[in-house]
């Protein structure tokens, strides 16, 4: 699986478990356009083609993790929510794969940037 397809696909897990666990919490707090980007298996043949297009979208996911766990963080956010499996791998891959660049926007590791248990 390529680190593009493992970040969707992780992405999608945790909307699936968060929607199967309270649909009305997810509701109030996913933005629209993941319904379309999520909603679906991510798989290659749905990808964006070219490595430009592909490394936006890598960048997108990562900003839409980003924001899913700052819903996650808020301190009204029910804890059985933050205690899904799915959810919990969330920002332990996001750590791995995702960096705050210098103007705060964030953006896909380079391979080398990775910790080593990336």
């Amino acid at each position: 699986m390529s680190q593009l397809e493992r970040a969707a696909e992780t992405m999608r897990a945790a909307l699936n478990a968060l929607a199967a666990a309270d649909s009305q919490w997810l509701r109030e707090h996913a933005e629209p356009e993941w319904v379309e980007r999520y909603a679906r298996r991510i798989e290659d043949q749905r990808l964006p083609k070219g490595k430009e297009a592909r490394k936006e979208y890598l960048n997108t996911v990562g900003t839409d993790g980003a924001r899913l766990l700052a819903q996650l963080d808020d301190p009204h956010t029910p804890q059985s929510l933050k205690a899904l499996g799915e959810v919990v791998i969330l920002p332990r891959l996001w750590e791995q794969r995702y960096v705050r660049g210098p103007e705060g926007e964030l953006r896909a590791r380079d391979p080398k940037e990775r910790p080593e248990a990336a």
